[in-house]
């Protein structure tokens, strides 16, 4: 729409910035971060203001603990932000005011679409845009400082708009000090995995270089730039290249900004690390007074806690009971900072690690037990991914404290498993990138514990339950084979039904990904033990498939068995040019078991379906498609879409669609097969045809509305069902009668009587007379259509297609006796017959009665009828330009479906 041109102008709630599908986020904790952050003022002020509007206006859903939202709030930071743009700084630089302006009055005019200021100002903006292509840096930094301000997961998208942005100013130093953040923070979350004792690995190593020398380029041109110095010395510590110079330049960074909260909180976390202990307390009990916050409570528990350790660690007889009033002062302050932190930020996960820990070093087993437990039932990173590295830090921790000796084990051999098991989860997110030798290093210790606890020495339930996990931990390292030992063991153990409903499924699960790495002949053994567990589990758990669906295992099977045969068709096309439908019926099965990308790929491989929409099973499947995409439930759902590349013409491009969005890209193809391209008749008129093609879309659309509701029960007698039949039917035969106007009109000179087209059947004897029905039907013509006009040659096979569809012609036609019948299914009570499957015609052939299904006359109603449109249509498309005449008033439905004798 023209009135809403602005929604293709970037802004963060512009669908293109894929803001709107982020993962939910703690909204209160990115205020507070922000908050409490003393550079917002100084670096990337602009971007901060939009940051902080979006967090205030944002499409519902996106944060967990969110109110409402804030609309004056959020136009107070773009006026603040568009204040900037217009300061001494900016005001020379028109590619800066093009950029942030275009985002910030699109996201103005998503919050007020009346708001014609800012549509005045975007227009301006957005026609200077082709002479200022440069805009688009400042376009790409705002996103990339949003998303740098979000999740993990998209540091590496954050990073590579900051690398196209710095494409047009190189020399940016606050852009390379952003690109350096997201470089480090990818790093540091790699290392968070790699065991603090051991050496860097080669790729994290070559990651933390990237940061050094992005930041040394900033000193070297920027020295006052005190914020890129502290982390500096960070990064070099992380290297321990020169412990001395990183704390050179942490006393001068420190020194040269003491105000500066994040500076000291690095510095204080420095010194913690390097020493002296005495500093870093120093910093952070000034920092108490000056500012209040949880990470700096936090960072103070850690420090009493080191040097609890530090002073417990020692060997000394002579000073054992000082000593150890010593370390448990230190872990009661620590404790007791963790717990001001909580009470300043309850969510804060590293003082939540701290505080459990130095309740179990105090003796405290049941309170940090307690802590533990908690976190784990109200924390799930696979809710929220953005919390995984925390949950990581917290079950390792955890698991410390699984010791051999009974009266010092914290947790019991239950929690101990579902821990372990939990473990396995996060750490297997966590290296998704890693290598897999890697991934099984860092949970080799859990998985241990699970194959402890699946022993024959532990308890019958203890042992069931860790080789349930243990068989889920090999399944989702990608060890199908071994977990199919497991599964099949614990199967023929014969526990709970609702284990054996797991166990039938995972089993199911592994024996396709094993067929999907194995040969062919092995395969196809693996993926039919795999259909016969689904099918199993369809039968032995009706209800299975809430939790554990057997349709996605089906999916899977044919799915993969699709792809397959479009490969090998593919390569016997480039061979022998020859092709099988063998894909096309995998397809189909998997659309029908709720596979959205079977969904994708039919559509986008079967183009011939919108010429073939009425060829049975094609309009059946395409409302299975709807009916899937529209419960939400589907299965496959992470493949790449391709678009028409906004760039050529003659390419695609793969873009980045959130699950929603990609149902919702599939209805709207499936939609579009409805339509007619009118792009063949540029020869005539094409507002002749438009009425006709509207028809004819019309009885796709109502066809397509009917079979997906009757996808749940096949009940033509319900509500829902019958209202689409009529407008199917109503569809039918208007375009019949506006199609035969056009071709009077188009070949006759003067009006007719009546209308040529008749429904002709004898409804007493239901026989049929191929000769009757031609006599009837030349008679018709003669005495009611041309009475008295000449009968043009033209028409001569138009009649004879009529004649060919009569009823009376052949039994295959009776569907058009059924149509012409069609007020009688008005006043038909469909519950008297079989799931309203009989059409209500009471025709006595000489042999037995005739009935017919309902699924058939909907059916050749809608295939017939389109094809007599089309051959009609095709006709006075040949006769070129029609000759103007008088309008014909519009045919009645007695005179075009009422039987006539």
């Amino acid at each position: 729409m023209e009135r809403e041109w602005w929604r293709d102008q970037p802004c963060p709630l512009n669908p293109s910035w894929n803001l709107h599908h982020k993962t939910e986020l703690d909204l209160d904790k990115l205020r507070r971060t922000i908050d409490t952050d003393d550079n917002v003022n100084k670096l990337m002020v602009i971007e901060n203001h939009i940051y902080r509007a979006f967090l205030e206006y944002h499409e519902r859903g996106i944060f967990y603990n969110e109110k409402r939202q804030r609309k004056s709030e959020a136009l107070k930071h773009l006026r603040k932000a568009e204040s900037c743009t217009a300061s001494p700084n900016w005001r020379q630089n028109t590619a800066a005011q093009i950029g942030y302006g275009t985002v910030i009055n699109a996201f103005r005019l998503w919050i007020d679409a009346e708001d014609g200021q800012s549509e005045s100002n975007l227009r301006e903006f957005v026609s200077n845009q082709p002479d200022h292509p440069e805009y688009e840096a400042y376009v790409s930094v705002t996103l990339a400082y949003i998303l740098s301000r979000l999740t993990p997961e998209v540091r590496l998208t954050s990073l590579s708009l900051y690398e196209k942005a710095l494409h047009f100013q190189p020399d940016n130093c606050q852009w390379l000090f952003g690109k350096a953040l997201m470089i480090g923070r990818d790093a540091r979350q790699s290392r968070l995995i790699v065991s603090s004792w051991k050496s860097l690995p080669d790729d994290i190593k070559q990651k933390f270089n990237q940061e050094r020398d992005i930041l040394q380029d900033i000193l070297e041109t920027y020295p006052m730039f005190h914020l890129a110095r502290a982390h500096y010395a960070q990064v070099l510590f992380q290297l321990s290249s020169s412990d001395e110079q990183a704390r050179d330049e942490m006393d001068r960074a420190l020194d040269a900004d003491p105000q500066n909260r994040t500076i000291c909180i690095l510095a204080a976390r420095f010194y913690r690390r390097m020493g002296p202990f005495e500093a870093a307390e120093g910093i952070l009990q000034s920092m108490i007074e000056r500012c209040n916050i949880a990470e700096v409570h936090s960072q103070l528990g850690y420090l009493y806690a080191g040097k609890s350790r530090v002073l417990d660690n020692m060997r000394d007889p002579r000073r054992r009971i000082p000593r150890y009033r010593e370390v448990r002062r230190l872990r009661q302050l620590a404790l007791h900072h963790f717990e001001q932190a909580l009470h300043l930020d309850d969510s804060h996960s590293p003082s939540l690690t701290g505080k459990a820990e130095m309740l179990v070093c105090l003796g405290d087993k049941a309170a940090a037990r307690d802590v533990y437990n908690d976190y784990l039932d109200h924390h799930n990173f696979e809710e929220r991914p953005y919390i995984a590295s925390d949950e990581f830090k917290f079950l390792q921790s955890a698991l410390r404290h699984d010791y051999v000796r009974e009266d010092r084990r914290v947790f019991s051999p239950t929690e101990i498993i579902s821990m372990s098991h939990r473990f396995v989860i996060v750490s297997i997110f966590l290296t998704l990138r890693k290598p897999a030798s890697e991934r099984e290093r860092l949970i080799k210790y859990s998985i241990r514990k699970l194959e402890k606890y699946s022993s024959p020495s532990q308890d019958e339930g203890i042992r069931r339950d860790a080789k349930l996990k243990l068989a889920d931990a090999k399944f989702r390292l990608g060890k199908y084979r071994e977990a199919i030992e497991l599964y099949t063991s614990i199967y023929m153990d014969n526990g709970s039904s609702n284990c054996l409903r797991k166990v039938t499924w995972y089993l199911a699960k592994c024996h396709f990904h094993v067929g999907v790495e194995a040969e062919q002949d092995e395969a196809a053994l693996h993926w039919e033990k795999a259909m016969e567990l689904a099918n199993k589990l369809s039968h032995d758990f009706p209800d299975s498939h809430v939790e554990y669906p057997p349709d996605e295992i089906r999916a899977d099977v044919l799915l993969t068995k699709a792809k397959l045969a479009i490969e090998a068709r593919d390569q016997r096309m480039d061979i022998a040019g020859g092709e099988s439908d063998e894909s096309e019926d995998y397809l189909k099965m998997a659309v029908k078991c709720g596979s959205l990308e079977a969904s994708y790929i039919y559509l986008e491989t079967n183009i011939a379906c919108r010429e073939d929409y009425f060829k049975p099973g094609v309009t059946e499947l395409l409302a299975h498609i709807l009916y899937i995409c529209d419960s939400g439930n589907t299965y496959h759902n992470d493949f790449d879409v391709n678009v028409p590349n906004c760039v050529s013409a003659d390419t695609t491009a793969t873009m980045d669609y959130d699950h929603e969005s990609k149902r919702g890209l599939v209805k709207e193809r499936v939609h579009h097969l409805s339509e007619y391209d009118l792009s063949n008749y540029t020869d005539v008129e094409q507002r002749t045809f438009n009425a006709i093609f509207t028809k004819l879309s019309d009885i796709r659309r109502h066809r397509l509305t009917l079979e997906v509701a009757l996808i749940p029960s096949r009940d033509y007698g319900s509500d829902e069902c019958m209202d689409a039949l009529i407008a199917t039917f109503r569809a039918a035969r208007e375009i019949l009668d506006k199609t035969i106007s056009l071709c009077q009109k188009t070949f006759m000179t003067e009006k007719p009587s009546n209308s040529l087209f008749i429904i002709h059947f004898d409804w007493k004897e239901g026989k049929v007379d191929q000769s009757k029905a031609r006599h009837e039907v030349e008679k018709w013509a003669r005495n009611k259509v041309f009475r008295g006009l000449q009968q043009p040659e033209q028409l001569d096979e138009i009649l004879e297609k009529i004649v060919q569809i009569q009823p009376m012609y052949s039994e295959e036609n009776f569907w058009m006796a059924a149509l012409g019948s069609f007020n009688s299914l008005l006043k038909h009570d469909l519950d008297g017959t079989p799931v309203g499957e009989t059409f209500p015609m009471d025709l006595k052939l000489v042999e037995e009665p005739i009935e017919l299904k309902m699924s058939q006359v909907v059916e050749q109603s809608c295939l017939q009828v389109e094809k007599l449109v089309l051959f009609m249509v095709e006709q006075c498309r040949r006769k070129g330009r029609p000759t103007a005449v008088r309008r014909s008033s519009r045919i009645s439905a007695r005179n075009m479906g009422t039987p006539s004798s």
